[in-house]
């Protein structure tokens, strides 16, 4: 109840009118803004499925090496791996 009389209290103040709009308008988007990250899941899911079946399944071409079968093991060694690998890809994370 105290937070939102402050609240109130701040939107009144002609300096925070613009701060105000901005919280207001991430408020609003915030359905939108919860469906698409539940999309972009279910595509990295999907993908993530597809790329440890195609990369980490075809293990027996990089046996010889053991560097890239470490980095295989390593990034798309299981689904969530391979997930996680996915989203810094698609995030350019490291």
């Amino acid at each position: 109840a105290r937070l939102l009389r402050v609240a109130r209290a701040i939107r009144l103040v002609p300096r925070f009118r613009i701060l105000w709009m901005l919280v207001s308008g991430l408020l609003q988007s915030m359905h939108t803004l919860f469906w698409a990250i539940v999309i972009l899941f279910f595509v990295i899911y999907a993908f993530g499925i597809l790329g440890l079946q195609l990369i980490h399944g075809s293990m027996d071409l990089w046996e010889k090496e053991e560097v890239t079968a470490a980095a295989v093991s390593y990034y798309f060694g299981n689904l969530p791996k391979s997930m996680l690998s996915l989203l810094q890809i698609t995030t350019q994370d490291n």
